[in-house]
């Protein structure tokens, strides 16, 4: 029973491996994302700067994610993410010593972050399709919501012991421990197998690019969650940028509160991805990604409002809850609405929607925040959200728009 129960969860060795080095590796992330933050809030002490370091780490996704994605649908998925990895771990390591000896300045880290964006143009768009090789579409559902729990996972301790860390020797020795994690994932990658893929796309880039659009605008059931999925990202998700500033000026709780509330939407995603990895939710993806986006959305807006750090806690639970459930369950709606061929050209548009859009999102609600305030700005954002997505819920969608049947998406 406990073989049958752990070959279930794991699906498979390569799955394993792979979970296994994302697991360091999103720890190692979360370490980064938490020291930087709050370094550079301390250099500036403004909205608009959080804003801008987080354009410089995302941005690159926004300009040439369409191109990650035609890459990815070109060469072996297990090579590019290896060399996107060895040279974002090599980013992190220069972060590291910079900030060791003592010469970070705000330029020097939007530089290095940029860097480490240019990375990530080619490794997010070829994350998700490079599950699917590893499972196959009968378990890409499970997979994806395994893929959501183990990273916010990392969410629950990793913050809260960078936040630790922080607050006691500072943003040297956190950056040192985030490009130590990122080496795992080298490691991990390079012990899998897989077989040479098949019938790899050689059509022009430009061409390429353009069928993935094609195949995404002329397909109902993924135009409709990579809308919302764009919505999302510009005006929810910025909300992860701006937590040093609720922390340090709102509810005043310092980097050890900071870990803190990144670990409450890590519980509420890991509670979200349950939830999407269930029979309820595979049969009514469209009512479920609904819901997940209504409770996010007013979740943000109470966590917004709240000068009580255990109500905010509350409140980013269910946003984490709210926003990494619609992820989850739209992320494996898409990929199996469309051939298999195209697939990471479509993850490539779902990439530039989602984490693309953030970055310029944080820079529209970082430059608001500082004429209106960071409360209001965020709590409107959140309501705004929730009506247009219980707006879109209520047009009706024609039948010949379900989702293909698992078994189908090859």
């Amino acid at each position: 029973m406990l073989r049958k129960y752990l070959d279930d969860l794991l699906i498979n060795r390569n799955f394993a491996l792979f979970m296994g080095g994302a697991l360091l590796s999103a720890s190692g992330s979360w370490f980064l994302s938490v020291s930087i933050g709050w370094l550079v809030w301390d250099l500036g002490h403004s909205e608009l700067l959080l804003g801008l370091a987080n354009f410089a780490q995302m941005g690159p996704l926004l300009l040439f994610g369409l191109l990650g994605g035609a890459v990815a649908d070109r060469v072996d998925r297990r090579k590019l993410l290896l060399t996107a990895q060895v040279f974002g771990a090599g980013a992190s390591l220069c972060l590291a010593g910079v900030a060791w000896f003592g010469f970070l300045s705000v330029p020097v880290i939007l530089l290095l972050l940029l860097l480490i964006g240019i990375t990530q143009v080619f490794a997010w768009p070829t994350w998700s399709p490079f599950i699917a090789d590893l499972v196959g579409p009968d378990r890409l559902r499970r997979a994806v919501a395994l893929n959501s729990a183990r990273f916010n996972l990392t969410r629950i301790a990793a913050p809260t012991l960078a936040g630790l860390l922080l607050a006691e020797v500072g943003g040297a020795p956190c950056v040192a421990v985030a490009a130590a994690c990122q080496v795992s994932l080298v490691i991990t990658l390079s012990a899998i197998r897989t077989p040479p893929r098949l019938n790899v796309a050689q059509s022009p880039i430009v061409a390429a690019i353009k069928e993935g659009l094609v195949v995404a605008w002329n397909t109902e059931a993924v135009r409709e969650p990579l809308f919302i999925a764009g919505l999302i990202g510009m005006v929810i998700l910025p909300y992860t940028v701006f937590l040093p500033a609720f922390a340090g000026q709102v509810l005043q709780i310092g980097p050890g509160g900071l870990g803190l509330l990144l670990t409450a939407v890590g519980l509420g995603a890991i509670a979200a991805a349950a939830v999407a990895s269930g029979q309820t939710v595979a049969r009514r993806p469209r009512q479920a990604q609904t819901f997940f986006t209504t409770v996010g959305g007013l979740a943000l807006a109470v966590f917004s409002l709240s000068t009580l750090p255990p109500l905010s806690l509350v409140a980013l639970f269910f946003v984490g809850f709210g926003t990494l459930g619609f992820l989850t369950t739209a992320n494996a709606t898409v990929q199996l609405a469309v051939p298999k061929h195209v697939v990471g050209r479509v993850i490539g548009i779902w990439t530039v929607l989602n984490a693309g859009t953030t970055p310029l999102g944080g820079i529209i609600l970082g430059w608001l925040a500082e004429r209106i305030g960071l409360p209001f700005t965020m709590a409107g954002a959140g309501l705004l959200c929730a009506g247009i997505c219980l707006g879109i819920a209520l047009r009706p969608i024609s039948p010949t728009a379900a989702v293909q049947p698992s078994g189908s998406a090859g």
